[in-house]
């Protein structure tokens, strides 16, 4: 019995977030485009940052991306959500992922 609580426990240690499991998608991406993107700083439960980003440059397997955030002094305003009262900025600050790191289209500018 204790044998099987303990193979239990470390099958959750291993496991991966759920956007691991599926693989990155072929589409190509395009300047505007809105992905969700795998940032590669880390939070404190060990997996990569999944957050929405606008592509800026798309430079083969180098694609430069600016984040898309809700912190009003982070930079400039691009949408407004009057239902649910939410507004979006785009930072200022650029970053260059890998195409592995995208994971899926959600929109476009």
């Amino acid at each position: 019995m204790r044998e099987k609580e303990n193979n239990k426990s470390m099958r959750r240690k291993g496991r991966k977030s759920n956007y691991d499991k599926f693989p990155t998608t072929n589409k190509e991406p395009k300047e505007g485009d809105i992905w969700l993107v795998k940032f590669p700083y880390i939070t404190k439960g060990g997996m990569e940052k999944l957050r929405p980003a606008v592509i800026v440059e798309n430079r083969g397997y180098e694609i430069k991306v600016r984040k898309i955030t809700s912190n009003e002094k982070r930079g400039k305003k691009i949408s407004e959500n009057i239902k649910t009262d939410r507004v979006s900025y785009l930072t200022k600050e650029y970053a260059v992922v890998g195409r592995d790191k995208l994971y899926r289209k959600i929109g476009r500018i």
